[in-house]
């Protein structure tokens, strides 16, 4: 991968990919779903809106169910959190978080249409998988519509509020050159 000093946000496989990064980025941020099915979308909604507005030092990438389109992209990067429809068991429009580990299927596939994120890195050598993390939505319907449920339409912000404090831990603080109090903030015009 190179990587350019320019924000951009460019088609990649059946997605788009908005990064605001001249340096190897820090980590990736991954929508994953079917957009096609409501709630099942949520990943891809939520990167939606982070691509309007990417974090410096951050790629996103809009990878709904066309996961091979990510393989590149994830053996380039040290860090993943990956947004998708997570059934863990509770109301609609819990936000979960986990580490992929926590969710490994053993299972063995019997299609190429059954791959998940977590199952292409197989096709990755292993010194070069990232640490993913899952930022999960508990869905509410999944059926045939491009809408969210007004549930997880009601939660979406707070997803994408997650997804930007767990990116913002990845990006070191930017250096000021001086010493200040805890308290103060770094100026932009400052660093």
């Amino acid at each position: 991968m190179q990587f350019t000093g320019t924000s951009c946000l460019n088609q990649v496989g059946g997605g788009f990919l908005a990064s605001d990064t001249a340096t190897p980025p820090a980590g990736l941020i991954v929508g994953l779903g079917n957009s096609l099915l409501r709630d099942d979308g949520i990943g891809v909604h939520a990167v939606r809106q982070l691509a309007a507005h990417p974090l410096a030092g951050t790629l996103v990438l809009e990878v709904g169910t066309d996961i091979f389109s990510a393989v590149s992209w994830l053996e380039s990067v040290p860090r993943v959190l990956a947004i998708d429809a997570l059934d863990g068991g509770g109301p609609p429009g819990t936000i979960y978080r986990c580490h992929s580990s926590d969710i490994w299927n053993e299972q063995p596939l019997t299609s190429l249409h059954e791959l998940s994120l977590l199952s292409v890195l197989e096709f990755i050598p292993r010194k070069r998988w990232p640490d993913i993390v899952v930022l999960g939505v508990q869905p509410d319907r999944i059926e045939f519509g491009l809408e969210l449920s007004p549930v997880l339409r009601d939660v979406l912000p707070a997803v994408v509020d997650a997804a930007r404090a767990i990116a913002a831990d990845w990006v070191p603080p930017r250096r000021c050159g001086r010493v200040q109090p805890l308290a103060q903030l770094c100026p932009a015009t400052a660093c």
